[in-house]
């Protein structure tokens, strides 16, 4: 009898936690927050274009999957050029103009993580795909930058996550978000990397 309690009451508590989670908190899918389609696609267009002989087909599919995606977000005049770059087997305007769009990408996911600084769940995912394409371009910008200064954007992303804030668990460990200190960190994030990896 003691179980079937337990069993009910353990339900009832699901349903109420579902219940108080915003619903456009449940609305977004991001899949694993460890990853970023965009970077993904970035690596699989390098790695067809660094063998010998470059395989532009499997280049033109992996950017070809994406494609839809990159216009929906960054336009078409960006996808365009990309197309362009493909067109004239342009390995290095190409790759430096998948760079740029890496760069717009943690643009586009930092405005995103500042207008939902009040639901703690999402903004905390959309940091993690922009820490996730910040990952993949960091060899090189590491190539560019001094050892202060990435670690420096490394500690900005800590210092971002910690500007969100914290609901805690039942109010326990609860922080206040910081919308300024997050605005101050991923906009010095930015600024250091968008003149690393300029869009022709």
């Amino acid at each position: 009898m003691r179980t079937i309690s337990f069993t009910i009451t353990a339900m009832l508590a699901v349903v109420i936690i579902f219940a108080l989670t915003p619903a456009s908190v449940r609305a977004y899918s991001y899949g694993d927050a460890n990853t970023e389609d965009v970077a993904e696609t970035f690596k699989l267009v390098v790695a067809d274009l660094t063998v010998s002989p470059v395989d532009w087909k499997g280049v033109e599919d992996a950017h070809k999957a994406r494609r839809s995606e990159i216009a929906s977000h960054f336009g078409e005049e960006v996808v365009a050029e990309l197309d362009a770059d493909i067109a004239s087997r342009d390995a290095e305007l190409l790759t430096a103009n998948y760079k740029a769009l890496l760069v717009m990408n943690l643009d586009r996911r930092f405005e995103s993580v500042i207008q939902s600084i009040d639901e703690y769940t999402q903004a905390k995912l959309l940091l993690a795909k922009a820490k996730a394409t910040f990952e993949v371009l960091k060899p090189y910008a590491e190539a560019k930058l001094t050892k202060e200064q990435t670690d420096g954007i490394t500690d900005d992303f800590q210092k971002a996550l910690d500007a969100i804030g914290n609901p805690g668990l039942f109010g326990v460990g609860q922080l206040e978000a910081d919308p300024e200190a997050l605005k101050t960190t991923v906009n010095r994030i930015y600024d250091i990397l968008v003149p690393l990896f300029p869009y022709s």
